[in-house]
């Protein structure tokens, strides 16, 4: 019965899958499934509800920055409570950063030698294998220079909503970025996405729907990731005793097909 503990992955990719979905089709579709629709004119997007519009980022973005690398960087396990900075390999599998490995040392905030970001900015990275992940700030932080932020214009657009807006964006991210070669969706890359813009009641909506369903996938998957190491430390401690003799397996006999 443990020879097929590898068998559960496939799961995990399937809710993967379907969370990824969920998002696409309610940052792009809406809640309501009888909401006249319309073509976008983006071939991205498709169609979308007829009462939404359609921007670029650039035009509900304060402004886009980078992010740098100061010198005096420490483990947050030192520090625990300093100012978050973020690199690529912080930014979770949902939305919302919470813990980086490393904080601000105090005299890059000191100096001004590290940026600052306020909390409800949205992370992207912006080169290498995760190219396109993205993470939503709760918190003042910085970020190394693999990072873009992206500063909402809040009277346009909600953060959390544009967050996962431009979470399900990655395969566009990948072709603006040309990413044949090494891929970089610098500033002005990262403000030509488009992006489908309901109006702003709607978008909180659309975001709080998409925490609580997030959060129901992300649950089923930590389950079945937990499932699968209980099988495996099974699987391994029946081999064991069968090896060192702690389980009599002589009158084992294998089941006929």
């Amino acid at each position: 019965m443990f020879l097929g503990v590898n068998r559960a992955s496939p799961l995990i990719d399937l809710l993967r899958e379907e969370r990824q979905a969920i998002v696409a089709h309610a940052v792009t579709k809406g809640l309501n499934p009888d909401a006249p629709m319309k073509d976008s004119g983006v071939e991205w997007l498709g169609m979308v509800p007829e009462h939404w519009g359609c921007q670029k980022l650039r035009r509900v973005a304060k402004h886009v920055d980078t992010g740098s690398t100061p010198s005096g960087t420490i483990s947050s396990d030192e520090e625990p409570d300093g100012i978050p900075w973020y690199t690529p390999g912080d930014l979770p599998d949902d939305i919302i950063l919470s813990k980086s490995s490393k904080v601000l040392g105090q005299s890059d905030s000191d100096d001004n030698e590290a940026k600052l970001f306020p909390a409800g900015c949205v992370m992207v990275v912006s080169i290498g294998a995760t190219l396109g992940k993205v993470g939503y700030t709760v918190m003042d932080s910085s970020a190394n220079q693999q990072i873009n932020i992206v500063w909402p214009d809040t009277s346009v657009i909600f953060g959390r909503f544009l967050a996962y807006s431009l979470s399900v964006k990655k395969e566009n991210m990948l072709y603006m970025a040309n990413s044949s070669t090494i891929g970089i969706m610098n500033q002005e890359k990262t403000k030509e996405i488009w992006l489908a813009i309901p109006p702003l009641p709607e978008q909180h909506a659309i975001a709080e729907y998409l925490d609580a369903e997030t959060a129901r996938i992300d649950g089923l998957i930590a389950d079945a990731e937990r499932a699968i190491e209980l099988l495996r430390e099974s699987r391994a401690a029946l081999i064991t005793d069968a090896v060192t003799g702690k389980m009599d397996v002589r009158d084992w006999q294998k089941e006929c097909a």
